[in-house]
């Protein structure tokens, strides 16, 4: 019973850590994680809630999925592609608390340090850690996934490439679709830039280096491996 509840409040405080770097990433204003970028960009373009078209988009991975996994008659992971959609409503609403209560440093702050480039780029990279370590407590109690993680493993089951592959094609193709509707709908690209491609590059090093020390110790503590597993490789 203690290890359910351990690994119930670490999923739980993971959907909060992650929320919580995914806006404070948007509120550096040096670009937005690749995974969002679309969804950021058309609340822009449109003035529309973020945390909305954010569950819009992931709720269309969550279609994505179910499909593919209908098509493989996985009944499993078909039920827990639809577990993905409460998720994404709870996900989304702490996104949306986040993005009311964190003030854009560029405006809010301009001209002190916060408001600066460096100041700005010290955000950025406790977004990324917060973003990484937010994955990890997530992922590692192996319970409802992320929709954006959730359809990248689906994609690379079904067509036998690695998750890492994956992950790289669908982020690039995420930011692309980002910029050609800019260009479309508003003449200018919106919420990509360096720090789009910093997550990018470090986000999943966080998530490597912080499960070389933690993964083994957390499944532990949840229950999920016996205590001479080894520690995974950065």
């Amino acid at each position: 019973m203690k290890k359910h509840l351990i690994r119930a409040v670490l999923y739980l405080l993971g959907i909060v850590v992650l929320a919580f770097g995914i806006v404070l990433n948007t509120k550096a204003s040096l670009g937005v994680s690749s995974i969002i970028t679309i969804s950021y960009s058309i609340a822009h373009i449109w003035n529309l809630n973020f945390a909305n078209t954010s569950l819009v988009m992931y709720s269309s991975f969550v279609i994505i999925e179910m499909i593919l996994r209908g098509i493989r008659k996985e009944k499993r992971e078909f039920l827990l592609s639809i577990l993905q959609i409460p998720f994404s409503i709870i996900f989304t609403r702490f996104m949306n608390i986040f993005d009311n209560m964190l003030p854009d440093f560029k405006t809010v702050y301009d001209g002190s340090f916060w408001g600066s480039i460096g100041g700005r780029f010290v955000i950025l990279l406790a977004a990324i850690l917060l973003t990484g370590w937010g994955v990890v407590l997530t992922v590692n109690p192996r319970l409802v996934p992320n929709p954006a993680d959730g359809i990248v493993h689906t994609i690379s089951e079904c067509i036998g490439k690695s998750m890492g592959l994956i992950k790289n094609i669908f982020d690039i193709s995420c930011v692309a679709i980002t910029c050609i509707l800019c260009l479309i709908a508003n003449g200018k690209i919106i919420g990509v830039g360096i720090g789009t491609i910093a997550s990018m590059l470090l986000i999943g090093r966080v998530i490597a280096i912080t499960n070389h020390f933690v993964k083994t110790p957390m499944e532990q503590a949840m229950g999920l491996t016996k205590a001479n597993t080894k520690t995974t490789n950065i």
